[in-house]
């Protein structure tokens, strides 16, 4: 196999289908086949895994719709495209394999040169897709890092200024007070020495609502599969996905870099040509989560002791403890 040519699983119950096919593509792909369902499931998982995958709507033993569910189930497979072989027109059918998770549709009897051509367009969105996620998670560690050395640099700045003004006299301290300030960039109404005591860390213990530890990652957890097996959610398939993917990148600390067309393209499997100031999609269903949470509280949930929040002008979950 040569690794460099990105790999097509075919899944159709008809042998001459599969000759076709792989005889269309076999000179600028490598090519994977698959007669029914039940093999399909097995074989997907076969290392390398597939970039595309073309799957028969109507099979012997288990429908498309029904392997492509399970595919998009599995976090290891749900970022494939796939594509439905179908020989019928029927709205319905269509629609059900959309929801699933399918890409796109090819009906039967194929045009070749079609048929290369949607999948040389998806196939060029994944991976820009996946180039997008790369840059994502680099942007996200460098800001992490950067975060870090700027913390780390301001309290050095502050540990520095309090020795020496422990250590001057008034004339002096102010000075050197008055120089950090200049330096800071900080307004002139602004108290230089309230602003380093509030800054230096305390050793007291502080019994505010504003200092009390969050809940532990394993409370939130176990609050979280509460509410998706919940009245409210169990059957609201797009509500579970939504809150659960919030919940894991805030507690993952990605809260603050979670944006709608982020949101459009992980949960909802929208392409890169989603724009979220012309679809309000991911506005609409944030609302509708805010609302489910609240009636959740009201109800199953108004004795639960974890409070899982999405605040208005956030995609970012909030967590706290029931006073």
């Amino acid at each position: 196999m040569d690794t460099k040519k990105p790999l097509i699983f075919i899944v159709d119950d008809e042998p001459i289908f599969l000759e076709l096919l792989e005889g269309l593509l076999e000179d600028d792909y490598n090519v994977r086949t698959a007669n029914c369902g039940i093999e399909a499931l097995q074989k997907v998982l076969e290392e390398p895994l597939p970039d595309l995958i073309f799957l028969d709507l109507v099979m012997p033993d288990i429908s498309g719709v029904v392997v492509c569910k399970q595919l998009k189930q599995n976090p290891r497979l749900a970022h494939i495209p796939v594509l439905f072989f179908t020989a019928n027109r029927d709205i319905e059918d269509e629609v059900s394999g959309f929801e699933a998770g399918a890409v796109d549709y090819i009906h039967k009897p194929l045009s070749p040169p079609l048929l290369l051509a949607r999948m040389r367009t998806h196939l060029e969105l994944k991976a820009a897709h996946e180039a997008v996620s790369k840059q994502k998670t680099q942007l996200e560690q460098l800001l992490e890092i950067r975060s870090k050395e700027l913390e780390q640099a301001r309290s050095l700045a502050f540990n520095w200024v309090e020795t020496v003004v422990s250590n001057k006299s008034e004339e002096r301290s102010r000075f050197y007070l008055d120089s950090l300030k200049e330096n800071l960039g900080l307004p002139n109404g602004i108290d230089i020495q309230q602003l380093l005591h509030q800054t230096t860390p305390s050793t007291e213990k502080q019994d505010s609502p504003a200092n009390k530890e969050p809940p532990k990652r394993e409370l939130i957890e176990q609050q979280l599969e509460l509410i998706l097996n919940s009245k409210g959610f169990s059957m609201a398939k797009r509500m579970r996905g939504l809150l659960r993917f919030i919940v894991k990148e805030t507690l993952d600390g990605h809260a603050s870099t979670l944006k709608a067309f982020t949101i459009a393209v992980e949960v909802f499997q929208r392409d890169e040509r989603f724009d979220p100031q012309q679809d309000p999609l991911i506005r609409v269903q944030a609302g509708n989560l805010r609302k489910r949470l609240e009636q959740y509280y009201l109800t199953d949930g108004r004795e639960d002791n974890i409070i899982i929040n999405i605040p208005k002008g956030s995609y970012g979950a909030v967590f706290s403890i029931r006073s």
